[in-house]
């Protein structure tokens, strides 16, 4: 899952610095009054709910124990003293950061962010027509994201698959595995060269169909029938046009 994690922990190490600060003795100026012990106790509980939301999102359990431990102690009805929490609190962000020393991060660029997880990338139109597709939609936008050209690809294929079998099932046309870009585009062709179009009706049906079979043929030329092939990869930049094609013919044909 995408999160912005560096986000999370710097809200949780500021609220428990500052609640640190809250148990330090110090010279109070005039006109203001020492924090009481149930303040304290607010602002270590939302620092550390902070903390243990932040570390439970990125798999990072073996602190919560030693947050547990200091809830007790401010939360006890003598309450502890201040300096002993000041220090747990203290000992705690050091055990944190060491767990942290040990994680790897992978940071998605702002412009690709909204590409991750997306459940919608190609419009409600496609995602209404190509419910089966959905899946591999939504996971080639997250490789795209991650900088995974080739695995990108490789699920927009897939995508395509239910895409090229609705337009085939319009044209009586029978789409296997096997099927190359150019068989099916030649199939195609002769299908709707032969169709009437008399009528403006007739017309209109021929025309989208013959613009639904210039996408496909596009896409085609953006893929160059070799997605498979165990030697090919895939840039992002390279997966980005085969991306923008596929959404194209998708969302002309979601229309059809």
């Amino acid at each position: 899952m995408l999160d912005q994690y560096a986000l999370r922990f710097a809200r949780a190490f500021t609220m428990l610095e500052t609640a640190k600060l809250l148990c330090l003795p110090f010279q109070i100026p005039d006109g203001e009054r020492e924090p009481t012990n149930r303040e304290i106790a607010e602002a270590v509980a939302r620092g550390l709910d902070l903390m243990r939301d932040a570390c439970l999102a990125c798999g990072m359990a073996t602190a919560i124990p030693e947050m547990d431990r200091i809830m007790i102690l401010v939360g006890s009805q003598t309450f502890a003293p201040r300096l002993g929490i000041s220090q747990a609190i203290n000992h705690l962000l050091s055990r944190v950061k060491d767990d942290l020393a040990l994680q790897k991060f992978y940071r998605v660029v702002s412009e690709d962010a909204h590409l991750y997880g997306c459940e919608n990338l190609f419009g409600d139109a496609v995602t209404a027509k190509f419910k089966d597709a959905a899946e591999d939609i939504k996971n080639a936008g997250s490789c795209l994201a991650l900088g995974q050209g080739t695995a990108c690809v490789f699920h927009l294929m897939r995508a395509m698959e239910a895409a090229v079998r609705k337009l085939g099932s319009r044209l009586k046309i029978t789409v296997t595995p096997n099927s190359t870009w150019r068989n099916m585009t030649s199939q195609m062709d002769a299908k709707i060269n032969k169709m009437p179009d008399k009528t403006a009706i007739q017309k209109r049906k021929k025309n989208e169909l013959e613009a639904a079979r210039t996408n496909l043929h596009h896409v085609g030329s953006v893929w160059r029938n070799n997605t498979m092939h165990p030697a090919t990869f895939y840039t992002a930049s390279q997966a980005r046009d085969v991306m923008h094609a596929v959404r194209i013919f998708m969302g002309d044909l979601a229309e059809l």
